[in-house]
C-alpha cells in the first residue's frame, strides 16, 4: 500500500486538552452521528460502550458490540462506526497519545510503548462484557473520567496514573500479542483503503459498481461480495451512508436549499435523497433540520440581536 493511499483516511482532528495528549468524548449514536467512515489516526483509542448497540469496524473486521464491551484500538489502526439497526449507542470515547507513557530510562515498559505506537505490538481489540478483566478494566477507566472532569491542578498526573494501571492489568493478564500490524498480503487492505478514499473524493458524482469493480480488478459480481465480506454491508448502501454524512453536516451547518444539499452530495434528485433520509433517521430532511436546529440561522439571528 502506497502512502498516499493510507493517508487521505488519517484523521486530522487534533486530540488534546490544553495541550495534554489525552481527551475524552461522550458519544450517542445517530444523536451525534449515526455513521463515522473509515480512518486512522497515530494516537491509541478506547471506546468502552454504556448503552445499546453498535457497530465498531476495526482493520476490516466488525464487532457488533453492546453496553458493557469496551474496545481498543491501536496507532494506526484503521476504524469506523456505525449504528446497528436503528439501535442507539451511547458510548464513552478516550484518544490519547501513547507517547506521553515514555519515561527517561530504558525499561520494558518503554519498549512495549514503542512498539505499540508503531503497531508492532497490539491487545485484542474487544474487552467483552462477560470477560474477567472487564471489571477492573472499566473501574481505571471510570477513575480517569472522574479525574478528567474534575480537572484539577495535576490531573495529568491522574490521567498517567490510570493509564499505567490500565496497560498493567493487560500486560499482567497475558493479554499482550506479539504481532505485526496487519499486512494483508493478497492486497485486501490496499484494495479497501483506494476504495474508501475514491468515494470520499467522488461522493458529489455518479458512482457505479462497476467502477469500483475495475478499481480492485475484479468483476461486478465478485466486488459486490467482497465489499460486503470486509466492509459489513453493500458498496450502494456504504456511499449513502457517507453522502448522508455530508448532507447531515450541510443541513446543520448552512441553510443551503435542501434540493441543493441533495444533487451536491451525490444525490441524483430529492425524491431518491428524501427516501434514503427518511429510511435511516425516520424523519425528512426538513424535520432534521428543525429538529436539530440549524447553525447557520441561529448565527444570523444572533447577528440581527446584536445590532
Amino acid at each position: 500500500m502506497t502512502v498516499s493511499e493510507y493517508m487521505p483516511l488519517k484523521e486530522q482532528k487534533s486530540h488534546e486538552r490544553a495541550g495534554f495528549p489525552f481527551v475524552r468524548y461522550d458519544c450517542t449514536i445517530p444523536k451525534i452521528f449515526s455513521f463515522y467512515p473509515m480512518h486512522w489516526h497515530q494516537e491509541m483509542e478506547l471506546i468502552y460502550v454504556l448503552e445499546g448497540r453498535g457497530i465498531i469496524g476495526i482493520n476490516l473486521e466488525n464487532h457488533e458490540v453492546q453496553a458493557g464491551d469496551l474496545m481498543l484500538i491501536s496507532p494506526g489502526m484503521l476504524h469506523m462506526i456505525s449504528q446497528c439497526g436503528q439501535e442507539m449507542m451511547h458510548y464513552v470515547n478516550i484518544v490519547f497519545d501513547v507517547n506521553m507513557l515514555y519515561t527517561s530510562s530504558y525499561t520494558k515498559s518503554n519498549r512495549l510503548f514503542r512498539k505499540l505506537a508503531g503497531g508492532t505490538r497490539m491487545f485484542p481489540v474487544k474487552i467483552g462484557k462477560n470477560h474477567p478483566l472487564s471489571e477492573p478494566l472499566s473501574r481505571v477507566i471510570a477513575g480517569m473520567m472522574e479525574i478528567y472532569d474534575k480537572n484539577r491542578e495535576g490531573f495529568e498526573l491522574g490521567i498517567q496514573s490510570g493509564l499505567y494501571e490500565f496497560f498493567y492489568i493487560l500486560v499482567s493478564n497475558g493479554c499482550l500479542e506479539n504481532e505485526q500490524m496487519e499486512e494483508v498480503s493478497d492486497g485486501n487492505r490496499e484494495r479497501i483503503v483506494r476504495l474508501v478514499n475514491y468515494i470520499e473524493q467522488h461522493y458529489d458524482q455518479e458512482i457505479t459498481v462497476h467502477e469500483l469493480a475495475q478499481l480492485c480488478g475484479f468483476s461486478d459480481s465478485h466486488f459486490m461480495k467482497f465489499f460486503k465480506k470486509y466492509m459489513g454491508e453493500s458498496c450502494v448502501k456504504y456511499i449513502n451512508q457517507y453522502r448522508l454524512c455530508m448532507a447531515e453536516e450541510r443541513l446543520l451547518e448552512t441553510d443551503d436549499p435542501i434540493l441543493t444539499i441533495a444533487l451536491d452530495t451525490g444525490f441524483s434528485n430529492a425524491s431518491y435523497f428524501n427516501h434514503v433520509f427518511r429510511e435511516k433517521y425516520r424523519m425528512t430532511p426538513k424535520e432534521f433540520r428543525a429538529s436539530r436546529g440549524n447553525k447557520a440561522k441561529q448565527k444570523g439571528e444572533n447577528h440581527h440581536e446584536m445590532d
